[in-house]
């Protein structure tokens, strides 16, 4: 997993920005009032026929046809046809008409119905390209003079689209061992994937390390995936170090455009060896009187230590008289070492040091236990070494 430390950069909000969006938000209020009327609304339309689907280009002419002349007391015919020269149905065809004054009407056909404004109108439903609609309307006239009216048209044109509607999911699973050793690697596998109906645009990983794991690039981490297609898994590799002993919790996250977020919450335990050491012994001897100690060296960590050597350093005034369990002297530093290639967690190793004062004063017996992985303890037993004192007993007979 190629991993970069996350930018905290942010763009600047200077005074042109401020300004212009002042001014944007003045421009719009009227918009915006109408808007939030709306928003939130559940939509109710349906796609239309595929017929429905590209530009919609239906044309209507109207003619309205009347007598040269018409006499009082004898009826006359006036029509109204209309004609579709366009390329795709008109639909909600309506012709309205007004009776002519200086007429009475007769009838229509076909039969018409009252308008709003008391106008006769002809529902006509919808007339394909090439096709024509006539109407007609019977008249009486009832006064001399001109005579004639306006005839309107009026038609919908409808227009479809049809879209797909997905939904992308996010899921990602991270797999890594359930304990691991302190100071050791640790190996993540990171599968995401998209078992949604849509493409997962724009999908982003983030590594936000815990306290006890280590990455050489820092803490927060982040890789861009991409896009991901339905169906579409990506395994990653990431590879952490245990720096701190205990239960830890990794998460993972990943997020894409359209607030697409998915979480993995994973526990590893971190296992780490201890060492305690310990020694018991006289803290007070005369000169010449051997002193004997008890080394102990114990491991309450998680796991087990290894390679430890527990090592004790005689002061000037103490002489080495002997050690058991491989214990050796070495006269250049006056220490007795002690070694062992595994002590397992919850054990206890304890050894014994035999020494003779040689020097009166006060001493110090320091004690010091290492182990693999850096582990190391120290301890000191003071010890006062006092002379002894001359009885002469004399007897005279």
């Amino acid at each position: 997993m190629d991993s970069r430390a996350m930018g905290s950069g942010a763009m600047g909000s200077g005074a042109f920005a401020a300004s212009r969006t002042a001014s944007a938000s003045a421009m719009s209020n009227s918009a915006t009032n109408d808007s939030t009327t709306l928003s939130g609304s559940e939509g109710t339309g349906q796609p239309g026929g595929k017929q429905l689907e590209g530009p919609q280009s239906p044309r209507l002419s109207i003619q309205k046809f009347a007598p040269d002349e018409i006499q009082v007391g004898k009826q006359a015919t006036f029509k109204v046809a209309v004609v579709n020269t366009g390329e795709t149905p008109a639909a909600g065809v309506e012709i309205h008409d007004q009776i002519p004054k200086g007429t009475r009407l007769v009838g229509t056909v076909p039969r018409a119905t009252r308008g709003t404004q008391g106008e006769l109108v002809w529902n006509l439903g919808t007339i394909a390209p090439g096709n024509e609609s006539v109407v007609e309307m019977q008249l009486m006239p009832v006064a001399e003079g001109e005579i004639g009216s306006v005839a309107t048209v009026h038609f919908s044109a409808a227009a479809s689209a049809r879209t797909t509607s997905t939904r992308p999911q996010l899921v990602v699973k991270t797999s890594m061992p359930s304990q691991v050793l302190i100071g050791e690697n640790v190996a993540l596998t990171i599968t995401i994937s998209n078992p949604g109906s849509g493409t997962a645009t724009g999908v982003v990983l983030s590594e936000q390390i815990p306290a006890g794991l280590r990455h050489s690039s820092g803490n927060d981490l982040e890789y861009e995936v991409g896009d991901l297609k339905p169906g579409d898994t990506k395994k990653l590799e990431l590879t952490l170090t245990a720096a701190r002993a205990g239960k830890i919790t990794n998460v993972l996250t990943a997020r894409g455009e359209g607030n697409l977020r998915a979480e993995d919450r994973v526990t590893i335990e971190v296992l780490s060896p201890e060492l305690n050491i310990a020694v018991s012994g006289s803290k007070r001897r005369y000169l010449e009187r051997e002193a004997t100690y008890k080394l102990s060296v114990g491991n309450p960590g998680t796991a087990a230590a290894e390679e430890v050597e527990l090592v004790a350093y005689l002061p000037s005034g103490l002489k080495f008289i002997s050690a058991n369990n491989a214990g050796y002297y070495e006269e250049t530093d006056r220490s007795i070492r002690w070694r062992l290639q595994e002590l397992p967690t919850g054990e206890t190793g304890t050894v014994e040091l035999v020494a003779m004062p040689v020097e009166e004063g006060q001493h110090k017996l320091r004690l010091k236990g290492t182990a693999k992985k850096g582990l190391a303890v120290e301890k000191e037993q003071p010890l006062s070494v006092e002379g002894i004192t001359a009885i002469m007993f004399e007897a005279v007979d």
